[in-house]
């Protein structure tokens, strides 16, 4: 019968194994701190440009496009 055995890691290679984990996580959270800091820098952006949109771009009723557009062409 045909025996598969597994090689037992040497404590090197499972020190090597535990400081690439910490690296590979270090990394991972750091892309994932700057990821979130972009995305909440555009929000921001997103919401002063909504702001500028509501003070300075008013809602036009259609009523009032149209005597704009009378009063222009009389």
């Amino acid at each position: 019968m045909l025996q598969i055995r597994f090689a037992q890691p040497s404590w090197v290679l499972l020190v090597l194994l535990i400081f690439h984990s910490v690296i590979v996580l270090h990394v991972l959270g750091w892309l994932s701190s700057r990821a979130s800091t972009i995305v909440s820098q555009a929000w921001t952006t997103i919401k002063l440009l909504n702001n500028y949109l509501i003070l300075f771009d008013p809602p036009v009723d259609p009523f009032q496009l149209l005597v704009i557009f009378n009063i222009t062409f009389y």
